[in-house]
């Protein structure tokens, strides 16, 4: 007695995020998720999702996208029968590494699928073959004009004084790109736990008190400077005095 073969329904979902540094996108991940799941609902595959959507995360590579590696391990599991993204340039914007998945994709017996065109890519075929190697090397010719751009961006802006990435603790940057103090915070609650003012909004306890994220760098440097104390030190008394640093999502911790 022999045993079958499991039954091709699993689509492999996979999510990426590209740019989060300016927040230009936060809907991309949910815009993303709706089409894929549509296209999924059509098709009569299940779902099995994987997403790097937190931090940037650059499709001319591999090594700093966990999930999309996990993904790839289960491309030759035989209930596999899709990979689906929202758009190409979601999985890579590498041609050759895009073109060696595409080539392994029939030996596999799983398509490639684009949510956001409802598109089945067959590669086997000189006009479904054409057009992804085409728009593999758009994708990839694309991210290396994007990157020639950021890195002369970088090299104008360093040389005025204005500083890169995320502005430090405590700080804001002007329209001119130059660090001002931050007006965020938290409010310090008799409790002992941290409100942002939109969870409290016009309901502020009167014995709440405010922890500005600035007035916490500049405690925190004051103690440094005295040059008494090390990190440890420093982080239990900011702790014990009930101050609040941010995590890059702007929550308090």
């Amino acid at each position: 007695m022999t045993r079958s073969s499991p039954e091709r329904k699993t689509a492999l979902c996979y999510i990426r995020l590209s740019m989060t540094k300016d927040q230009s996108d936060l809907t991309s991940p949910a815009r993303q998720r709706a089409n894929i799941e549509a296209q999924c609902a059509k098709y009569g595959w299940t779902p099995e999702w994987y997403e790097d959507a937190r931090g940037h995360k650059s499709a001319t590579k591999e090594e700093n996208r966990p999930a999309w590696i996990a993904l790839k391990a289960r491309l030759k599991d035989a209930d596999v029968a899709a990979l689906v993204v929202n758009e190409q340039s979601r999985a890579m914007r590498n041609a050759w590494r895009a073109i060696k998945l595409f080539e392994e994709l029939p030996a596999y017996g799983v398509v490639l699928h684009l949510a956001s065109v409802d598109r089945t890519i067959d590669i086997t075929t000189p006009d479904g073959r054409m057009s992804a190697y085409i728009q593999a090397f758009l994708d990839d010719l694309y991210a290396l004009d994007a990157s020639r751009r950021a890195k002369d961006s970088a090299r104008y802006r360093k040389n005025k004084g204005i500083s890169l990435g995320m502005p430090p603790f405590g700080t804001v940057r002007n329209e001119e790109g130059y660090h001002i103090p931050s007006s965020h915070g938290v409010w310090l609650l008799s409790d002992g736990s941290f409100r942002t003012p939109k969870e409290l909004g016009d309901s502020v306890p009167p014995d709440a008190v405010w922890r500005g994220y600035y007035d916490c760098a500049k405690a925190i440097l004051e103690l440094y400077a005295t040059n008494q104390h090390g990190y440890a030190w420093i982080a239990d008394e900011m702790n014990r005095q009930g101050w609040a640093f941010r995590d890059r999502w702007g929550k308090p911790r």
